[in-house]
Parts: structure tokens; sequence; C-alpha cells
């Protein structure tokens, strides 16, 4: 599964970025170690390492973050629910 996870490709035509792969199998490693340890259903599985994932250059200024926000606020709707998620990230 993490080997196909590596070559898939997304909507845009390019390959999974390695943080999207590290986020898949982590859920799939935790899953897998719920029905080891809880549910008795499988003995092991393999084991699978993290990605080296590139580190973010882009990081927004407050006043930009600000914008966004009171923009997202003035859309209404499920934007609020986004504007909030904005402020909390």
């Amino acid at each position: 599964m993490i080997s196909s996870l590596r070559s898939k490709t997304v909507k845009n035509g390019r390959r999974m970025s390695e943080g999207g792969v590290n986020n898949y199998a982590s859920v799939y490693n935790a899953v897998m170690k719920f029905t080891v340890n809880e549910l008795k259903i499988v003995r092991n599985f393999p084991k699978w390492s993290k990605r080296k994932e590139t580190r973010r250059e882009y990081f927004p200024q407050p006043e930009v973050i600000s914008r966004m926000h009171d923009e997202l606020i003035s859309m209404g709707g499920q934007n609020t629910l986004r504007a909030e998620m904005l402020i909390l990230c």
C-alpha cells in the first residue's frame, strides 16, 4: 500500500508529496497497530519508513492572515468555519 501511495499521482498530475504519503502511512500504521494489539485480527504488518519532507518556504505575514480571515468571514456559510480554522493554524 505504501509503495503504491509513493507512486500515485494527484489531480494536477504530479506525484503525491512526501508529507501526503507520510499522512496516509501514519493513519495506516495506527489502524494496523489497533488490529494487531486490540482486535488480534492480524499478527504482524510490514514496517515503513517516513519520507523526508520538503520544508515550507513561504510563511504568510500576520496582515495577510488577518485579511484572509476577514474575507472568509464576509463570505459567510462554511467559510466562517474555515476562517476560524485559519486563525488556529
